[in-house]
């Protein structure tokens, strides 16, 4: 947490993100399986692990706004979100309401995005 400048109330956020990587990651104790694929039967993709590391400040899509406001909010990136949407769906912390979303539109905060 002190690496990426997380705050001390986000421990449980860090607590669940170790976690998972650690079901995902192969261990030796496992004979180079992972846990989900020694508990479930299958191999997980990590791909949603690859694009954010924990507490990369983002921007996320609110599709609560509405024109002339932006619709982009800022937050921090937590991790893949489990059972919801698509596999590439993200939990994040918004940076000014301290809520817990979910949200499948997501881009580091230090990208210019699109033109």
């Amino acid at each position: 947490m002190d690496k990426v400048g997380a705050p001390g109330p986000a421990w449980f956020d860090c607590a669940e993100y170790v976690a998972g990587l650690n079901n995902i990651v192969a261990k030796e104790s496992l004979n180079w399986e992972t846990g989900i694929k020694r508990r479930h039967g299958y191999t997980p993709d990590i791909s949603p692990w690859l694009y954010f590391h924990f507490w990369q400040a983002i921007y996320y899509l609110d599709t609560e706004q509405n024109f002339p406001e932006s619709r982009e909010r800022p937050g921090y990136w937590l991790r893949p979100a489990n059972n919801i949407g698509d596999n590439l769906t993200f939990e994040v912390r918004d940076a000014v309401t301290h809520r817990r979303v979910a949200k499948s539109v997501v881009r580091p905060a230090d990208d210019p995005g699109m033109p």
